[in-house]
């Protein structure tokens, strides 16, 4: 299935989704259960009294521990998602400026500026000065984040000594913003953790910058064999910085291994990678690179064999990794499980499955507004709130809400669902979607996508107004 196109392209430590395995859990255990995920939320709210600007062009986004990117919308004033360690939330909409977040935080938002949002904590002076010290630097040192290399000392240029010129001033910039970083603490009171993980993502940052250069010269240096040699010197300062569980780290780790070390799109390629990754790299970072590179297969649907895996499990230290990669396969095994034009939906218990058919007719003599999404889909997650305010408004009526995702990923799918406070009985993941002879069959090749089937089980729009359109409220009265 073609998706849309996000805004994004990579979260602090490893997270590991447990989920009970007793149908009926005790009142103390779901009491627990209920604790445990509000103080894993965080919530971002407007300041509606000082924000100048529309906060639904608001646009946030962190990376997991395999540098995958997961985003936020701010479709309302308030919207919450969930952390199980601190992350660094990246605002896409202004200069990729980051923000340190910590799970159970309540952050208010207001601009400052037209070019630059400002983060809080009512009532903490240290989170707050911690919040705010990105976005100063960003202000006075340049990007310190970015999607493609666009920064002065990232050009093509023709020779090595502009390549030098070119390094120091990278070099420059870091100490630059080490200096800003030591007067900040001086002037406003941070905590230990956040001076270490700041300069840190200093130090890391011009690695990247470095890579970036000597990536778009590849050419030039190859031709002095002198690409490699450069590229490889950056292993020892990465390792010098120490593992840092965060998207900058993780970039400058990837980066490195697909300059010249990379996981290519067959076996011995794949191989190929996990010994340049465990001859270069020890502890933490070795064991993210070879998660990262089995992954990185998954995504990219090359078919990972058992001496692959086997492979990984002897190499990959890390239980979390492990863990987190065992899962992910298996999801994926069972998602692909069923036969190709199959139409079967998994709930959200993640055991009960049934097909499609079985849905409509369970719901027969009641409309059904089915909502296919997915959870990195910005546009249908920013269409919940005002599905949200259509179940309510059409609580008591003979009309049924039913959501279905085309999540390639059943973490991904159970995490938002949980995000958006789906509701378990109405709520879906379509099995091996792309293959789904439904989503073929009514040419669903972009989400969000709404379809309102009539009460006799019949389609009566396969292609309806969404939510927020007001033509969607005159379609379902005139059926109901």
């Amino acid at each position: 299935m073609k998706r849309i196109a996000s805004l994004v392209t990579g979260f602090l430590t490893i997270m590991i989704l447990s989920h009970c395995s007793n149908p009926e859990p005790s009142k103390k255990t779901a009491q627990k259960a209920i604790k445990d995920s509000v103080s894993h939320m965080v919530t971002l709210s407007i300041d509606s009294g000082l924000i100048k600007t529309a906060f639904r062009d608001l646009f946030f986004y962190y990376h997991d521990s395999l540098y995958q990117s997961h985003g936020i919308s701010m479709n309302s004033a308030q919207v919450n998602f969930s952390l199980n360690a601190p992350a660094l939330l990246l605002d896409a909409i202004n200069r990729q400026t980051p923000y340190l977040v910590y799970p159970g935080e309540k952050i208010y938002i207001r601009n400052v500026a037209t070019d630059s949002i400002r983060m809080y904590i009512q009532g903490n002076a240290q989170r707050t000065n911690e919040l705010d010290f990105f976005r100063k630097l960003v202000k006075k040192t340049g990007d310190i984040w970015y999607f493609m290399p666009a920064l002065p000392y990232h050009r093509k240029v023709n020779s090595l000594d502009q390549i030098h010129d070119l390094e120091k001033k990278i070099n420059d910039v870091k100490n630059a913003r080490l200096q800003f970083l030591a007067s900040y603490t001086k002037q406003f009171p941070v905590s230990d953790s956040f001076i270490s993980t700041a300069a840190k993502c200093i130090k890391i940052t011009a690695i990247s910058d470095s890579l970036y250069l000597h990536r778009r010269n590849q050419v030039m240096l190859a031709k002095q064999n002198l690409y490699r040699p450069l590229v490889a010197s950056k292993t020892a300062s990465i390792e010098r910085v120490g593992f840092m569980p965060n998207q900058f780290y993780y970039r400058a780790c990837s980066d490195l291994v697909d300059m010249i070390g990379s996981t290519g799109n067959n076996s011995s390629e794949f191989i190929r990678s996990f010994d340049f990754i465990n001859k270069n790299f020890i502890g933490l970072t070795r064991d993210y690179l070879l998660a990262k590179a089995v992954y990185s297969d998954f995504k990219n649907k090359v078919p990972i064999s058992k001496d692959e895996l086997s492979k990984f499990n002897a190499e990959c230290k890390n239980k979390g990794y492990r863990d987190q990669i065992h899962k992910i396969l298996s999801d994926n095994n069972k998602a692909f499980a069923y036969a190709k034009g199959s139409n079967k939906l998994l709930s959200l218990d993640g055991k009960t499955v049934q097909d499609l058919k079985e849905v409509i007719a369970k719901y027969k003599g009641k409309l059904v507004l089915f909502d296919f999404w997915a959870s990195w889909c910005i546009p249908c997650r920013g269409e919940m709130p005002h599905s949200a305010t259509l179940k309510k408004k059409y609580k008591d009526k003979n009309i049924v809400f039913v959501t279905i995702s085309t999540d390639g990923n059943i973490t991904d799918w159970k995490k938002a669902a949980k995000e958006e406070a789906l509701e378990s009985d109405h709520d879906f993941l379509l099995l091996n979607a792309d293959q789904a002879s439904f989503t073929k069959h009514y040419n669903i090749k972009s989400i969000p996508r709404y379809m309102l089937i009539g009460k006799d089980g019949k389609v009566l729009s396969d292609d309806a107004p969404r939510p927020s359109d007001l033509k969607l409220k005159g379609l379902i009265n005139r059926y109901l």
